[in-house]
């Protein structure tokens, strides 16, 4: 992810700008970002990480990702009110390095604004 982590153990519940979900495929290595835009409730957000393909920006479970110890994660919405969330998946075949995922983060979040 963007913060270095690697590995379900590692990244659940912790928040990042993006994660990168990869596998090899058919011996192919293949993967999927997926950014989380800095005007994003709770930007960056919490994931949901696992190693059986679950891969979710999750800005509302801070209480599970605390075991319980952490704020629950709620938010209310004022009658009438609007609340837009703003992600961008990437596929991408052959590996892809950080540094490069960062630049196209870094590109989209900037042209977003």
């Amino acid at each position: 992810n963007s913060s270095g982590l690697a590995g379900s153990g590692q990244m659940w519940g912790k928040p990042a700008h993006w994660v990168d979900y990869a596998a090899v495929v058919n011996g192919q290595p293949v993967g999927v970002a997926v950014f989380d835009h800095p005007s994003n409730l709770r930007h960056p957000t919490a994931w949901h990480a696992r190693g059986y393909s679950l891969c979710a920006a999750n800005p509302f479970a801070s209480k599970s990702f605390s075991k319980g110890k952490g704020p629950d994660g709620s938010y209310t919405l004022p009658a009438g009110g609007k609340l837009r969330f703003r992600y961008r998946a990437v596929i991408h075949e052959g590996p892809c390095e950080p540094d490069q995922i960062e630049q196209l983060y870094q590109d989209w979040a900037r042209r977003g604004k």
